[in-house]
Formats: structure tokens, C-alpha cells, sequence
């Protein structure tokens, strides 16, 4: 809501920075089923996981019609047995409330987790929450150093057991 306060702001935008924001996310939905795509080797990792009984949370500090919306038209719609959204959380990454919740809501302790991030405020939230770290690189953090993390991939095939 910050950024449509700023942008109508300094616009002289119309509508209100509640308008701008409920229409973003009215345009983000219809465009979804054309663009959304998963990260490559993203729906074989979690099928890969849920095979082995291994507990799924996400913790992405989009809103979460957009994370279902994703999710959704990727084939991840129900991977996942915890879903922690932005909206569920009062201070966003890289403070670690986001994952503290979402392994309360899955019933593990923090130390418990392993977390898969590619952002430099989510590995820091997720270390501050004591979790171990994989970190993935895209284009967008080919210069990040991902200090503390177990290990860095370049894609979440890397991560993909074989067989």
C-alpha cells in the first residue's frame, strides 16, 4: 500500500492508493494463466518431497490471492499443507515472522526447517529464524553472497532427487 500511497502521491493519480493497489492485483489474476510459470525443476522437487513424506510450507510475502492464483496454474494448488502469506504477517522479510509462523503452523520447531529463498531479505529472514538456508540463484541475485547459507544452487533442479 506504501508504493500506491508514493505513486499517486506523486502522480496526481485519480483513484486512491486502495483502488490502485485492488486493481493491480485484479490485473495480475487475469494475466496469470498466460505467463505464470514455475521455476525450472520447482513442480519435480515438491512431488519429489511429498513422495517422501517430507512437510511443505510456503512463506512468500505476496499477497495470497496472488500466491494461490500461482500456485494454482502452475499444478502446485494443493502442494503445500501450510501456506504463510504477507497478509498473515505484521513486519515482512527479511524479519523472520513470516517462517517462525509458518513452521508454527506446520507443528516444527524453527531449527527443524530447511528453507529454499532466492531473495537476499528471505535467506536473512530465514537464518534470523534459525532455519538452515538453501539459496537459489537467479538473475536477479547473481551477486549476492548468501553469507550463512548450507548451500547455493543455480536452480532448484540441482535439487531434485534422482530416480
Amino acid at each position: 500500500m506504501e508504493m500506491w500511497r508514493e505513486l499517486c502521491g506523486r502522480f496526481g493519480l485519480r483513484r486512491s492508493p486502495e483502488a490502485c493497489e485492488a486493481r493491480q492485483g485484479e490485473l495480475f489474476l487475469q494475466a496469470l494463466p498466460g505467463h505464470a510459470q514455475p521455476a525450472p525443476g520447482a513442480v519435480r522437487l515438491v512431488g519429489a518431497l511429498r513422495r517422501e513424506g517430507v512437510r511443505l510450507g510456503l512463506a512468500s510475502s505476496s499477497a495470497r490471492p496472488w500466491i494461490e492464483g500461482v500456485l494454482a496454474v502452475i499444478g502446485l494448488g494443493e502442494a503445500f499443507e501450510v501456506v504463510v502469506s504477507g497478509d498473515d504477517v505484521v513486519r515482512g522479510k527479511p524479519d523472520p515472522e513470516i517462517f517462525l509462523l509458518a513452521a508454527e503452523r506446520l507443528g516444527v520447531t524453527p531449527t527443524a526447517c530447511t528453507v529454499i529463498e532466492d531473495s537476499r531479505h528471505g535467506v536473512a529472514a530465514a537464518l534470523a529464524a534459525g532455519m538452515a538456508v538453501v539459496a537459489v540463484r537467479t538473475a536477479y541475485n547473481a551477486d549476492e553472497a548468501f553469507t550463512g547459507t548450507q548451500r547455493v544452487v543455480a536452480s532448484l533442479e540441482e535439487l531434485v532427487p534422482a530416480g
